[in-house]
């Protein structure tokens, strides 16, 4: 301009500048006017301003060339202390503008359930632990087996199953047959989450009703035999047994029939992936049995040719889809007229589905830079990206010119900084 002009910031007055920690930043301002603007950076510390020095360095994208009406401050290696707001001030003889840059700084998030196994007896207590490191921490979620621990008690309960308290511990009150299963602590911010899981199994008291033992003949056969004391009606029912070994499973199912009135056994809840078939048995016991039946949402099954029941009670779901979630009555009646019924929670997941992608490896020359990105069509949180080199895992950071970057959940960029030989490869 030829006359003289005020200072004005080019560009929002307020930014967010997202970054992980370790990674290298650079916090711009840009201003106009007549003389040109002078600048100066301040840092906000609890309510103070502290000077900061601008730099000459330039982002990579920048050109030397570029309008020189602009202030950069570069951050070689952003720390998690580095988070907070920055003020740019642009000023001349006429007039002072200012910008502020809110640098938000997130660590990945790790997560650590510890024990990752525990056997407890029922009607004991047990806790699990969730060690969680990285930040910020948006939020925590517990999960068993896939479904949210929220869901499992929203039904009616004197007293809750479930106890979370202190320091992310999860403690379960009188453990129940139905607790046992895989227990996940989800930690989530607006960047990453991270998972980890343990498992819960029963184990059995002394005097238990159940005895479990083998033993090897002289011919090399192997024996397993169950003991049980005192049978009972509810102990009828199929039983299995599996024998494994380097080779391969082999399983064997038998059904015991005790005289007495139906008794549909509780069943923790299932979990079915999208796209495949799922079977459910139907946990009955008791002798004579008339007939077994299935029930969703108040009608019997089967509804559509997706859906098979059999009379020993199996439950055949072809092609799993998310419509498929819900709740399943199973209903046994004997010959006196007694009807036990069960529902059993049904939850269906979707498996993870990526974007195909490519190098153009047509164009691409040895010296170039190159990036390619992993992009989630869908599937079920929580879901990890990995990069993989010749069978072995990309780590995060820079390593042999690569580096990962992460701009949500649902993607993942993979950028090489130089292209040489060492990069070929899949």
């Amino acid at each position: 301009p030829e006359g003289p002009q005020a200072v004005r910031i080019l560009g929002q007055r307020e930014t967010n500048l997202r970054v992980r920690a370790g990674e290298e930043t650079y916090l711009s301002c840009h201003a106009e006017g007549n003389p040109p603007p002078s600048f100066s950076w301040h840092r906000e510390i609890d309510g103070v301003l502290s000077d900061l020095a601008p730099t000459s360095k330039r982002p990579p994208s920048s050109s030397p060339s570029s309008s020189p009406q602009n202030s950069v401050v570069h951050v070689a290696q952003v720390r998690p202390q580095d988070a907070g707001s920055y003020l740019c001030r642009a000023n001349n003889s006429h007039s002072v503008d200012q910008a502020v840059v809110q640098l938000v700084v997130y660590v990945p998030l790790r997560v650590q359930v510890s024990p990752p196994t525990q056997i407890v007896d029922v009607g004991r207590s047990a806790s699990l632990r969730c060690l969680v490191s990285g930040l910020p921490i948006h939020s925590l979620v517990w999960f068993k087996d896939g479904v949210p621990l929220a869901e499992l008690e929203s039904g009616p309960s004197s007293s809750p199953r479930f106890e979370v308290g202190p320091r992310e511990v999860l403690k379960l009150v009188r453990v129940q047959p139905e607790d046992a299963g895989m227990y996940q602590c989800l930690a989530s911010n607006d960047f990453t989450t991270g998972q980890d899981s343990s498992q819960i199994r029963l184990g059995c008291k002394d005097g238990a009703q159940f005895l479990v033992g083998q033993y090897v003949t002289i011919h090399d056969n192997v024996i397993s035999h169950v003991n049980i004391t005192h049978a009972r009606d509810e102990d009828g029912g199929l039983y299995a047994c599996q024998a494994r070994n380097a080779m391969g499973i082999a399983l064997h199912t038998g059904r015991l029939n005790i005289y007495g009135p139906p008794f549909v056994r509780p069943v923790p809840p299932i979990k079915g992936v999208a796209g495949k078939n799922l079977q459910i048995q139907c946990p009955v016991s008791g002798y004579p049995i008339e007939s077994i039946s299935w029930e969703r949402g108040g009608s019997l099954l089967p509804v559509t040719r997706m859906q098979r029941v059999y009379p020993n009670g199996t439950l055949i779901l072809e092609h799993l889809q998310k419509t498929d979630e819900g709740i399943l009555t199973c209903h046994a009646k004997g010959r006196q007229g007694q009807i036990s019924s069960r529902d059993i929670h049904l939850r269906v997941v979707v498996p993870p589905k990526l974007m195909p992608f490519q190098f153009m490896n047509t164009v691409l020359r040895e010296g170039m830079r190159a990036a390619v990105s992993c992009q989630l069509l869908e599937g079920d949180r929580p879901i990890d990206l990995v990069w993989e080199f010749e069978g072995k895992t990309i780590s995060g950071g820079v390593a042999n010119g690569i580096t990962i970057r992460v701009p949500d959940e649902y993607s993942s960029t993979l950028v090489i900084d130089s292209l040489s030989s060492v990069h070929n490869g899949a």
